[in-house]
């Protein structure tokens, strides 16, 4: 279990060992491709909940098909579907922590 809120940062498609790997070697251009931020959430009337990640380094709010194909957001509707994992970056943009 884990707290959700707005502009928390998650890495999205890795696995906790891919990640690991990837902070012990530096691969930083590895990292930065899986890492979104909490840009919104919302509760349908469906009782669903609807949360939307933005890419860290995307500034535009382009939600259309083409930015959804570059993986500029993700959308997710549960989070029981969602395939990530929180962070902690400090002021640099190092992941001091992972949160479990």
């Amino acid at each position: 279990m884990t707290s959700l809120q707005q502009n928390e940062m998650f890495v999205i498609g890795l696995t906790t060992e891919d990640l690991n790997t990837a902070i012990q070697n530096d691969n930083r251009s590895l990292i930065s491709k899986h890492l979104y931020r909490v840009q919104k959430m919302s509760k349908k009337a469906s009782g669903s909940v609807d949360i939307w990640f933005r890419h860290h380094l995307e500034a535009e709010l382009d939600d259309s098909t083409v930015a959804r194909d570059l993986k500029k957001f993700v959308n997710v509707s549960s989070l029981g579907t969602l395939n990530g994992i929180k962070v902690k970056v400090d002021n640099l943009g190092r992941i001091t922590r992972i949160e479990r």
